[in-house]
Protein backbone atom coordinates (compact mmCIF):
# COMPACT_ATOMS: atom_id res chain seq x y z
CA UNK A 1 0.00 0.00 0.00
CA UNK A 2 1.89 3.04 -1.27
CA UNK A 3 1.26 6.63 -0.24
CA UNK A 4 0.75 7.50 -3.92
CA UNK A 5 -1.94 4.85 -4.34
CA UNK A 6 -3.71 5.96 -1.16
CA UNK A 7 -3.71 9.58 -2.35
CA UNK A 8 -5.09 8.68 -5.77
CA UNK A 9 -7.72 6.42 -4.23
CA UNK A 10 -8.82 9.25 -1.93
CA UNK A 11 -9.05 11.67 -4.86
CA UNK A 12 -11.16 9.25 -6.90
CA UNK A 13 -13.45 8.55 -3.95
CA UNK A 14 -13.70 12.13 -2.72
CA UNK A 15 -13.90 13.98 -6.04
CA UNK A 16 -16.55 16.68 -6.07
CA UNK A 17 -19.80 14.84 -6.96
CA UNK A 18 -21.60 18.04 -7.94
CA UNK A 19 -18.89 19.02 -10.43
CA UNK A 20 -18.88 15.51 -11.91
CA UNK A 21 -22.64 15.51 -12.35
CA UNK A 22 -22.52 18.96 -13.94
CA UNK A 23 -19.92 17.71 -16.42
CA UNK A 24 -22.03 14.66 -17.29
CA UNK A 25 -25.12 16.86 -17.77
CA UNK A 26 -23.12 19.12 -20.09
CA UNK A 27 -22.12 16.09 -22.15
CA UNK A 28 -25.75 15.00 -22.24
CA UNK A 29 -26.80 18.38 -23.61
CA UNK A 30 -24.24 18.14 -26.41
CA UNK A 31 -25.45 14.75 -27.59
CA UNK A 32 -27.79 11.91 -26.71
CA UNK A 33 -25.89 9.80 -24.22
CA UNK A 34 -26.17 6.07 -23.69
CA UNK A 35 -25.83 4.57 -20.21
CA UNK A 36 -24.82 1.04 -19.28
CA UNK A 37 -25.91 0.00 -15.78
CA UNK A 38 -23.81 -2.97 -14.62
CA UNK A 39 -25.65 -4.80 -11.84
CA UNK A 40 -29.40 -5.16 -11.40
CA UNK A 41 -29.66 -5.32 -7.62
CA UNK A 42 -31.27 -2.66 -5.46
CA UNK A 43 -28.72 0.03 -6.37
CA UNK A 44 -28.63 -0.79 -10.08
CA UNK A 45 -32.41 -0.51 -10.28
CA UNK A 46 -32.28 2.72 -8.30
CA UNK A 47 -29.78 4.16 -10.80
CA UNK A 48 -32.08 3.24 -13.66
CA UNK A 49 -34.93 5.06 -11.92
CA UNK A 50 -32.66 8.08 -11.39
CA UNK A 51 -31.73 8.18 -15.07
CA UNK A 52 -35.37 7.95 -16.12
CA UNK A 53 -36.29 10.69 -13.63
CA UNK A 54 -33.69 12.92 -15.33
CA UNK A 55 -35.38 12.55 -18.71
CA UNK A 56 -33.16 9.78 -20.04
CA UNK A 57 -35.27 7.55 -22.29
CA UNK A 58 -35.41 3.76 -21.77
CA UNK A 59 -33.79 3.15 -25.15
CA UNK A 60 -30.73 5.09 -23.96
CA UNK A 61 -30.20 2.60 -21.11
CA UNK A 62 -29.04 -1.00 -21.02
CA UNK A 63 -28.53 -3.19 -17.96
CA UNK A 64 -26.08 -6.06 -17.46
CA UNK A 65 -27.02 -8.73 -14.93
CA UNK A 66 -26.76 -12.52 -14.97
CA UNK A 67 -30.13 -13.04 -13.28
CA UNK A 68 -33.09 -13.51 -15.62
CA UNK A 69 -35.58 -12.34 -12.98
CA UNK A 70 -33.82 -8.98 -12.69
CA UNK A 71 -33.70 -8.61 -16.45
CA UNK A 72 -37.43 -9.34 -16.65
CA UNK A 73 -38.20 -6.89 -13.83
CA UNK A 74 -36.49 -3.87 -15.42
CA UNK A 75 -38.07 -4.69 -18.76
CA UNK A 76 -41.55 -4.93 -17.26
CA UNK A 77 -41.28 -1.89 -14.95
CA UNK A 78 -39.09 0.44 -17.02
CA UNK A 79 -38.95 -1.00 -20.56
CA UNK A 80 -35.16 -1.19 -20.27
CA UNK A 81 -33.43 -3.98 -22.18
CA UNK A 82 -30.61 -6.10 -20.77
CA UNK A 83 -27.41 -7.49 -22.22
CA UNK A 84 -25.78 -10.82 -21.50
CA UNK A 85 -22.44 -9.71 -20.02
CA UNK A 86 -20.06 -6.78 -19.57
CA UNK A 87 -18.35 -7.43 -22.89
CA UNK A 88 -21.64 -7.21 -24.75
CA UNK A 89 -22.52 -4.12 -22.76
CA UNK A 90 -19.32 -2.32 -23.77
CA UNK A 91 -19.83 -3.40 -27.40
CA UNK A 92 -23.14 -1.49 -27.23
CA UNK A 93 -20.80 1.51 -26.98
CA UNK A 94 -22.26 3.44 -24.04
CA UNK A 95 -21.03 6.91 -23.16
CA UNK A 96 -21.09 6.22 -19.42
CA UNK A 97 -21.02 3.10 -17.26
CA UNK A 98 -22.80 2.87 -13.91
CA UNK A 99 -21.08 0.31 -11.66
CA UNK A 100 -23.60 -1.19 -9.23
CA UNK A 101 -22.18 -4.66 -8.64
CA UNK A 102 -20.84 -5.92 -5.28
CA UNK A 103 -17.76 -4.05 -4.08
CA UNK A 104 -15.33 -6.87 -4.81
CA UNK A 105 -16.10 -6.52 -8.54
CA UNK A 106 -16.01 -2.72 -8.71
CA UNK A 107 -12.41 -2.32 -9.88
CA UNK A 108 -12.74 -4.94 -12.63
CA UNK A 109 -15.68 -3.04 -14.15
CA UNK A 110 -14.10 0.38 -13.52
CA UNK A 111 -10.96 -0.60 -15.42
CA UNK A 112 -12.86 -2.28 -18.25
CA UNK A 113 -14.92 0.88 -18.75
CA UNK A 114 -12.00 3.30 -18.46
CA UNK A 115 -9.92 1.28 -20.93
CA UNK A 116 -12.76 1.78 -23.41
CA UNK A 117 -12.76 5.53 -22.67
CA UNK A 118 -16.12 5.52 -20.90
CA UNK A 119 -17.20 7.89 -18.15
CA UNK A 120 -17.87 6.01 -14.91
CA UNK A 121 -20.23 6.37 -11.98
CA UNK A 122 -19.25 3.85 -9.31
CA UNK A 123 -21.00 2.98 -6.08
CA UNK A 124 -18.83 3.21 -2.99
CA UNK A 125 -16.45 1.73 -2.09
CA UNK A 126 -14.22 2.35 -5.10
CA UNK A 127 -12.76 -1.14 -4.55
CA UNK A 128 -11.94 -3.56 -1.77
CA UNK A 129 -8.17 -3.08 -2.18
CA UNK A 130 -5.77 -0.59 -3.76
CA UNK A 131 -4.96 -2.97 -6.61
CA UNK A 132 -5.75 -1.23 -9.89
CA UNK A 133 -6.03 2.29 -8.44
CA UNK A 134 -2.83 3.51 -10.13
CA UNK A 135 -3.97 2.30 -13.57
CA UNK A 136 -7.49 3.66 -13.12
CA UNK A 137 -6.17 7.06 -12.09
CA UNK A 138 -3.90 7.21 -15.15
CA UNK A 139 -6.72 6.17 -17.50
CA UNK A 140 -9.10 8.78 -16.11
CA UNK A 141 -6.46 11.49 -16.53
CA UNK A 142 -5.22 10.28 -19.92
CA UNK A 143 -8.68 10.08 -21.50
CA UNK A 144 -10.07 13.09 -19.59
CA UNK A 145 -12.90 11.00 -18.20
CA UNK A 146 -15.47 11.91 -15.60
CA UNK A 147 -15.25 9.47 -12.67
CA UNK A 148 -17.89 10.00 -9.99
CA UNK A 149 -18.50 8.03 -6.82
CA UNK A 150 -22.01 7.27 -5.56
CA UNK A 151 -21.69 9.28 -2.38
CA UNK A 152 -24.94 10.97 -1.33
CA UNK A 153 -24.14 12.43 2.16
CA UNK A 154 -22.29 15.49 0.76
CA UNK A 155 -25.57 16.52 -0.91
CA UNK A 156 -27.35 16.74 2.47
CA UNK A 157 -28.04 20.29 3.74
CA UNK A 158 -26.61 19.48 7.17
CA UNK A 159 -23.36 18.25 5.62
CA UNK A 160 -23.08 21.42 3.54
CA UNK A 161 -23.61 23.53 6.65
CA UNK A 162 -20.91 21.65 8.60
CA UNK A 163 -18.48 22.00 5.70
CA UNK A 164 -19.18 25.73 5.60
CA UNK A 165 -18.53 26.05 9.34
CA UNK A 166 -15.26 24.12 9.03
CA UNK A 167 -14.07 26.53 6.36
CA UNK A 168 -14.59 29.61 8.48
CA UNK A 169 -11.51 31.11 10.23
CA UNK A 170 -13.32 31.12 13.59
CA UNK A 171 -13.56 27.31 13.45
CA UNK A 172 -9.79 26.87 13.57
CA UNK A 173 -7.75 23.92 12.26
CA UNK A 174 -9.38 20.48 12.12
CA UNK A 175 -7.61 18.15 14.55
CA UNK A 176 -9.85 15.12 14.23
CA UNK A 177 -13.22 13.92 12.96
CA UNK A 178 -15.44 11.84 15.24
CA UNK A 179 -18.53 10.22 13.74
CA UNK A 180 -20.86 7.60 15.18
CA UNK A 181 -23.20 5.61 12.99
CA UNK A 182 -24.55 2.11 12.63
CA UNK A 183 -26.51 -0.24 10.39
CA UNK A 184 -28.78 -3.17 11.21
CA UNK A 185 -28.11 -5.55 8.32
CA UNK A 186 -31.41 -7.54 8.51
CA UNK A 187 -33.31 -4.30 7.82
CA UNK A 188 -31.26 -3.42 4.74
CA UNK A 189 -33.05 -5.84 2.40
CA UNK A 190 -36.04 -7.15 4.38
CA UNK A 191 -37.26 -9.04 1.29
CA UNK A 192 -34.30 -11.46 1.35
CA UNK A 193 -32.17 -13.43 3.82
CA UNK A 194 -29.46 -11.03 5.01
CA UNK A 195 -27.11 -13.98 5.58
CA UNK A 196 -27.14 -14.63 1.81
CA UNK A 197 -26.99 -10.97 0.82
CA UNK A 198 -23.60 -9.85 -0.50
CA UNK A 199 -23.24 -7.24 2.27
CA UNK A 200 -22.91 -10.14 4.72
CA UNK A 201 -19.97 -11.58 2.75
CA UNK A 202 -16.59 -9.94 3.37
CA UNK A 203 -15.12 -11.58 0.26
CA UNK A 204 -17.73 -9.85 -1.88
CA UNK A 205 -16.93 -6.46 -0.40
CA UNK A 206 -19.60 -6.52 2.28
CA UNK A 207 -19.27 -6.03 6.00
CA UNK A 208 -17.68 -2.90 7.37
CA UNK A 209 -16.17 -1.69 4.11
CA UNK A 210 -19.53 -1.51 2.35
CA UNK A 211 -21.60 -0.37 5.33
CA UNK A 212 -19.34 2.52 6.33
CA UNK A 213 -18.08 3.49 2.87
CA UNK A 214 -20.54 6.38 2.57
CA UNK A 215 -19.47 7.78 5.93
CA UNK A 216 -15.76 7.38 5.16
CA UNK A 217 -16.22 9.16 1.82
CA UNK A 218 -18.10 11.89 3.68
CA UNK A 219 -15.12 12.24 6.02
CA UNK A 220 -12.77 12.73 3.07
CA UNK A 221 -15.14 15.37 1.69
CA UNK A 222 -15.16 17.21 5.01
CA UNK A 223 -11.42 17.18 5.60
CA UNK A 224 -9.44 15.50 2.84
CA UNK A 225 -6.17 16.41 4.58
CA UNK A 226 -7.01 14.07 7.44
CA UNK A 227 -5.09 10.84 7.18
CA UNK A 228 -6.69 7.58 8.28
CA UNK A 229 -4.22 5.71 10.44
CA UNK A 230 -6.07 2.73 11.87
CA UNK A 231 -9.25 0.75 11.41
CA UNK A 232 -10.04 -1.24 14.53
CA UNK A 233 -12.70 -3.94 14.42
CA UNK A 234 -14.59 -4.01 17.66
CA UNK A 235 -17.24 -6.70 17.32
CA UNK A 236 -18.52 -9.48 15.08
CA UNK A 237 -21.56 -11.57 14.20
CA UNK A 238 -21.49 -15.30 14.50
CA UNK A 239 -24.06 -15.94 11.77
CA UNK A 240 -22.24 -14.09 8.98
CA UNK A 241 -18.61 -14.13 7.91
CA UNK A 242 -17.81 -10.50 8.66
CA UNK A 243 -16.96 -8.32 11.60
CA UNK A 244 -19.65 -5.78 12.30
CA UNK A 245 -17.95 -3.08 14.35
CA UNK A 246 -15.23 -0.68 13.28
CA UNK A 247 -13.49 2.34 14.71
CA UNK A 248 -11.59 4.43 12.16
CA UNK A 249 -9.14 6.74 13.91
CA UNK A 250 -7.98 9.78 11.98
CA UNK A 251 -5.26 12.33 12.56
CA UNK A 252 -3.98 15.34 10.70
CA UNK A 253 -0.50 15.08 9.11
CA UNK A 254 0.81 17.46 11.78
CA UNK A 255 -0.21 14.95 14.48
CA UNK A 256 1.36 11.94 12.72
CA UNK A 257 4.95 11.37 13.75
Amino acid sequence: MTKSAMTKSAKLIAGAPGDALDAMRADQQRSIMKYLVVGGGSMGKRRIRCLLANNVKPEQIRMVDVRADRQAEVKEKHNVDSLSDLGAGLEWNPDAVVVSVPGAAHMEVNLAAARRKKHVFCEVPLATSLEGVEELSKLVEQHKLTFASGCQPPMHPLFKQVKQWMGEPEFGPTLCVIAEFGQYLPDWHPYEDYRKFYAADQKMGGGNLDVIAQELAMGFQLAVQILMRRLDFLAGRGDIGVRSGAHPRTKTPEMVK
